[in-house]
C-alpha cells in the first residue's frame, strides 16, 4: 500500500474536522461549571510551577448518545 493511500497517518488532511468540533478551551466546554473551574486552577498551578499536569480522573455517568435520546432500549438491544 503506498504512503498516499493510507488511511491513517500523521499528516492532516482535508477531511480532518476533529479540530472544528472538539471545544479547543475549557470555556467551549458546556455544563459541569464546577468541574471546569477545578481543572483551571490544577492547569494554572501546573503552568505555575513549570510542571506537568497529574493525572486526572473524571467520575461519572457518561452522557446519553443523542440518537439514543427518548428511545426505550431493552437490555442487550443497544448498538
Amino acid at each position: 500500500m503506498s504512503e498516499a493511500a493510507r488511511l491513517i497517518a500523521p499528516e492532516k488532511r482535508g477531511e480532518d474536522v476533529d479540530a472544528t468540533l472538539r471545544p479547543q478551551t475549557l470555556d467551549e466546554f458546556t455544563g459541569q461549571a464546577e468541574a471546569r473551574a477545578n481543572l483551571k486552577i490544577f492547569i494554572e498551578a501546573a503552568r505555575n510551577r513549570g510542571e506537568a499536569l497529574d493525572h486526572v480522573l473524571f467520575v461519572g455517568p457518561p452522557r446519553a448518545r443523542q440518537d439514543d435520546a427518548g428511545a426505550d432500549h431493552g437490555e442487550g438491544a443497544r448498538r
